[in-house]
């Protein structure tokens, strides 16, 4: 159990001021984690050359992809109806913003990057109050309907809400290793 935080770096509106110093909107759910998995891929470019048994392989890059399924329990009506407030917040996150210009048109202002960190399985380790910066590439709910619901003045409230996202984490430094 711990606290899945998301900052969205590019989507400056409704923003808040952390504890660091950081501008950024933030969502915060207190959540168990029921699976995770970290991925790295390694790219290589294969030349077959005559004569030679083995191709000769030539490095591209390295990609990484995160899984992760969390449990949000909520206990109480006014507890899952902000968590799904919450909910509403991230989905509304994973698209861009736009800028309104003056002509009344809309342009492109910032793509949907995400800051993520749980305990210390996703954080940016350079700096561990940091979340891991990079992008959504799929996100899915749950709301667990089978463990009931509270009934609020005609509204479905979940007594726990779970979701599974496909993260893409982007390097801020170099990675690697350094030959002296």
């Amino acid at each position: 159990f711990s606290d899945l935080i998301f900052q969205f770096p590019t989507n400056q509106s409704n923003t808040v001021t952390t504890q660091w110093g950081l501008e950024t909107q933030r969502v915060s759910f207190p959540a168990y984690i029921t699976a995770f998995s970290d991925n790295y891929t390694p790219a290589w470019t294969t030349t077959q050359t005559f004569g030679r048994a083995d191709p000769i392989p030539t490095y591209s890059n390295t990609t990484r992809d995160i899984s992760i399924t969390v449990l949000i329990p909520c206990f109480d009506e006014e507890d899952s109806n902000e968590n799904l407030k919450k909910l509403n917040t991230l989905i509304k996150n994973l698209y861009p913003s736009y800028e309104l210009l003056k002509s009344g048109s809309k342009v492109l202002n910032s793509p949907p990057l995400a800051r993520i960190k749980f305990a210390n399985l996703l954080v940016n380790h350079a700096n561990p109050y940091k979340g891991l910066l990079g992008y959504i590439k799929s996100f899915s709910t749950n709301m667990n309907i089978e463990t009931g619901v509270f009934t609020s003045t005609g509204l479905l409230l979940p007594r726990a809400i779970g979701f599974t996202i496909s993260f893409s984490p982007l390097h801020e430094t170099t990675i690697g290793w350094n030959n002296r």
